[in-house]
């Protein structure tokens, strides 16, 4: 499973417009609904994704979050990038803002798959990682770049 293939360049926001933890999801779940084939509608997203949130934290420390949860009628797994150089106050496990944050949705019966993807995501931006991603992530400078890097995380963490 191919992180760059889950979340395509049209689904990175190189700068998010949103400052605040649930515009910011928002953002990214439109993004997804528009160039992603997800029938469900936004508020009904937005509300299986704030649930999570409610039952713990995704913000998972070093600037990153990886909001995610299950959603009816998924065939495959999809997703969206952003960035935000503020950063956005999110309840982290480490009390810092994220800066990096992942939404993936998948469908309910690849709970496996979703944890693998999890820890691809949390394996490549976690600082004590030999390479850190997310450092590269933080200071690309495109979408293209923010995609290549996907593409290297691929290539180091397949699966």
């Amino acid at each position: 499973m191919k992180l760059s293939d889950i979340i395509p360049r049209k689904a990175v926001v190189e700068e998010l417009q949103a400052t605040e933890k649930e515009a910011a999801i928002r953002e990214l779940v439109e993004l997804i609904r528009e160039h992603h084939d997800v029938k469900t509608k936004t508020a009904d997203v937005m509300t299986l994704l704030l649930g999570r949130e409610e039952r713990g934290s995704t913000g998972i420390g070093d600037g990153v979050a990886i909001p995610h949860e299950a959603v009816d009628g998924l065939k495959d797994f999809v997703g969206a990038f952003g960035r935000c150089s503020s950063g956005i106050e999110f309840r982290a496990i480490d009390g810092e803002p994220v800066h990096l944050m992942f939404v993936i949705l998948h469908p309910k019966e690849r709970i496996d798959d979703k944890l693998k993807l999890l820890k691809k995501i949390a394996s490549a931006m976690k600082s004590s990682s030999s390479i850190h991603f997310g450092k590269f992530l933080k200071n690309a400078k495109s979408v293209r770049e923010i995609h290549e890097i996907f593409q290297e995380i691929d290539e180091k963490f397949p699966g």
